[in-house]
């Protein structure tokens, strides 16, 4: 999930499946703890590629409380830099939307992605060293 400026990253992958698969992490379902570091820059990317869960909540934070991101992609379209800007980590997602957004933990701490959807709801742990 790490990146450079200005250079290719690894991305987080979420998706829906059908309504007895599993929402996705990374092309997988149950991952272990990921650890990030306090400072470094991570690039997560959402899609949402299936019609059984018309919208996702996607949301990352700590404690139920929703830390700040940069929103820098739509659709596969960088956003112009009037719109990528600082946020609530938390937005929805659309089937055949995909969003593209810049974080950086700034201290430890344990954060909660959660992937909500109209029939499931999956987390992932992630861990700030």
């Amino acid at each position: 999930m790490k990146f450079k400026s200005g250079s290719a990253g690894t991305y987080s992958y979420w998706a829906s499946l059908q309504d007895s698969g599993p929402i996705l992490i990374k092309g997988a379902s149950g991952l272990p703890v990921s650890q990030l570091s306090a400072g470094a820059d991570y690039r997560f990317r959402f899609i949402n590629i299936c019609p059984e869960e018309l919208r996702l909540s996607i949301s990352l934070g700590i404690a139920g409380k929703p830390v700040q991101w940069r929103a820098i992609a739509k659709d596969g379209a960088d956003l112009p830099p009037q719109q990528a800007t600082l946020r609530e980590a938390k937005f929805n997602l659309g089937v055949g939307e995909t969003y593209g957004f810049d974080f950086q933990p700034q201290a430890k701490a344990t954060l909660t992605l959660e992937a909500k959807g109209e029939t499931q709801t999956r987390t992932a742990t992630l861990g700030v060293q």
